[in-house]
C-alpha cells in the first residue's frame, strides 16, 4: 500500500504542476481547465487511497501488488497529447459580431426552425419517457445496462432510425447554435428571451434522456461539455453577456444536482456504500485502477475489437457484437483480456488493453497529429469550432476511459454532418468565417515587430531628407 500512495502521490503532484504552469501561461482558457480538471481527477485518486475508501469500495476484486510508476508516465504522455491541440486552438478565437450579412428576417426564421426541431425532437422523448414512469430509476438503470430499451433497434427499426437521425443531428447542430447565440445576441438582433429560449430547448431532449436511463454520468457530460463555448469566447464576450451566462448556468445546475443527488440516492440505497464515499470513488477511481487492475495484467489484447467493432465490420465484414448489453459486453470481454473491464481506467488504461504500451501511445499521438493539424489548416473557424467542441467532450471523458461511443460509426457520420452543416451555415448566414484565421501570439509579436521598424525607418528617412532640405536652402541663402 505505501508503493500505491507514493505512487498516487507523484502522479497528483505531477498533474498539478502542469496545470498551474499551463493556466499562468494560458490564463482562462478550454486548454488551462482541462488541465485542472485532470488535476482535480488525480488529487481525488490519491485521496481515496490515502483515506481507505479505494480499500472498502475495490480490495474484494483480485490486486495488483507490483503497483508501478511507468503506467502513469505513459498515461501523462496520452493526456498530454490529447490535449496539446487546445494550445493552438487558443489563437483562432473568434472576434463576436464581425462579418454579419444575414438579415433579420432570416434570423427569426432560422430561430424558429430550430425551436420547431427541438421541440419534435422533445416531444419524442417526452413519449418514451412516459413509457419508462412505469418504473423506478434502479428500474431504468439495471435495464440500460442490461441493454433493454423501449425503442430498440430489434422491435421498432424506423422509430430507432428517426431518434438516432435526430441525435446526430441534434450534436452536430449545438455548436453553430452557440455561436448564432452568441453572435446575435451581442449584435442586438437576437433578444436574450430568444437566445434562452433556443439553449433551453435543446438541452431539454438530452436531459430527459438521462432521466429515463438514470444516466448519472450522461447529466454530469451536458454540463461538462457546455464549458467548452464559455472559455473558447470568454476574451470577446462583453460583461454583461457573461452576467447572463453564469446566471443562467447556475440556474440550469440545480435540476442537474437536483436529479444527479436522486439518482446518486436511489443507486446507494442498498449497498453498503455510503452516497459519499461513492461520489468520492467515482471520481477518484481511475488513476489507482490504472496500476491495480489493468497495468500488466491483460492475458490477451484486443487490437480493436473491443472499442471498434464497428470498423472491424466494416473492413472484414465480421460482426463482434455482444448480447446482453453492458453487462454482456463486460463480461465476454473479461473472460478474453483476463481484466476488469467494467472499472474505469483512464484513457491510456483502455488503450493498453486494445494495443499495449507503444501501441496506445502511437494511437494516441495520430488522433492529437490530425486535429492539430485541422486546427491549424481548415480556414473556417466555425466549423472547427464544432469539430473542437467533440473532441473537448472527448478529452473530458478521456479521464475515466476512452468512451464506448468514439470508437463507433457515430463519430465519422458525426463529423461529416457536422463538415456539411458548417458549409451550409455560411451559404444561409453569411459569415465569412473563412476571413477569421487569427494567427499566435508569436507570430503576432512578429508582425509587430517589423511594422513598427518599417515605420521607424521611414520616418527616420523622412526627416533625413526634410533636414537635408533645410541645410540646402540655409546654403543658398
Amino acid at each position: 500500500m505505501q508503493s500505491m500512495n507514493f505512487v498516487l502521490f507523484l502522479n497528483m503532484l505531477l498533474y498539478i504542476f502542469t496545470a498551474s504552469y499551463i493556466w499562468k501561461r494560458n490564463g482562462m482558457s478550454a486548454y488551462s481547465f482541462l488541465w485542472l480538471y485532470y488535476a482535480v481527477f488525480a488529487s481525488m485518486g490519491f485521496l481515496i487511497v490515502f483515506l481507505g475508501i479505494y480499500d472498502d469500495r475495490f480490495y474484494s476484486m483480485a490486486y495488483n501488488s507490483k503497483f508501478q510508476l511507468f503506467p502513469y508516465i505513459c498515461n501523462y504522455i496520452c493526456i498530454y497529447l490529447i490535449l496539446r491541440p487546445f494550445q493552438y486552438l487558443k489563437a483562432r478565437s473568434p472576434k463576436l459580431g464581425l462579418f454579419i450579412k444575414i438579415k433579420k428576417e432570416k434570423i427569426n426564421r432560422l430561430v424558429n426552425v430550430l425551436c420547431i426541431f427541438f421541440s419534435i425532437y422533445m416531444l419524442l422523448k417526452l413519449g418514451t419517457l412516459n413509457e419508462y414512469s412505469k418504473y423506478s430509476l434502479l428500474e431504468r438503470r439495471e435495464m440500460s445496462i442490461a441493454g433493454e430499451s423501449i425503442v430498440s433497434r430489434e422491435d421498432n427499426y424506423i422509430l430507432w432510425l428517426v431518434f438516432y437521425g435526430y441525435e446526430l443531428l441534434h450534436t452536430a447542430v449545438f455548436p453553430f447554435l452557440i455561436i448564432f447565440v452568441f453572435e446575435f445576441y451581442e449584435k442586438r438582433i437576437l433578444s436574450i428571451r430568444k437566445s434562452i429560449l433556443v439553449v433551453i430547448l435543446y438541452f431539454l431532449p438530452p436531459f430527459v434522456s438521462y432521466m429515463m436511463t438514470s444516466n448519472r454520468s450522461g447529466l454530469f457530460w451536458l454540463f461538462m461539455n457546455a464549458t467548452f463555448y464559455f472559455f473558447f469566447f470568454y476574451k470577446v464576450m462583453s460583461k454583461r453577456l457573461k452576467k447572463i451566462v453564469l446566471r443562467t448556468s447556475f440556474l440550469s445546475l440545480l435540476p442537474v444536482a437536483l436529479m444527479l443527488t436522486l439518482i446518486t440516492q436511489v443507486r446507494y440505497e442498498y449497498s453498503k456504500t455510503s452516497v459519499e464515499t461513492g461520489v468520492l470513488s467515482y471520481f477518484g477511481e481511475s488513476f489507482p485502477n490504472l496500476g491495480a487492475y489493468v497495468y500488466d495484467q491483460v492475458g490477451h489484447h484486443t487490437y480493436g475489437m473491443r472499442l471498434f467493432p464497428d470498423y472491424i465490420k466494416a473492413i472484414t465484414g465480421i460482426s463482434l457484437k455482444t448480447d446482453g448489453g453492458l453487462q454482456g459486453y463486460h463480461k465476454f470481454w473479461e473472460n478474453y483480456t483476463g481484466v476488469k473491464i467494467l472499472v474505469f481506467k483512464t484513457l491510456f488504461g483502455d488503450l493498453y488493453i486494445e494495443f499495449g504500451t507503444f501501441g496506445s501511445i502511437t494511437f494516441v499521438f495520430i488522433i492529437s497529429m490530425l486535429f492539430t493539424i485541422y486546427i491549424k489548416k481548415s480556414k473556417h473557424i466555425y466549423t472547427v469550432l464544432a469539430i473542437a467542441s467533440f473532441y473537448y467532450a472527448f478529452c473530458l471523458n478521456a479521464v475515466l476511459d476512452y468512451g464506448l461511443v468514439y470508437g463507433r460509426m457515430f463519430v465519422p457520420r458525426l463529423i461529416i454532418i457536422m463538415l456539411c452543416f458548417g458549409f451550409l451555415w455560411r451559404k444561409y448566414t453569411g459569415i465569412e468565417d473563412s476571413l477569421v484565421h487569427y494567427r499566435n501570439d508569436k507570430q503576432l509579436r512578429i508582425i509587430k515587430f517589423y511594422i513598427i521598424k518599417y515605420l521607424y525607418v521611414a520616418m527616420k528617412a523622412k526627416s533625413m531628407k526634410i533636414a537635408s532640405n533645410k541645410s540646402q536652402i540655409k546654403s543658398v541663402y
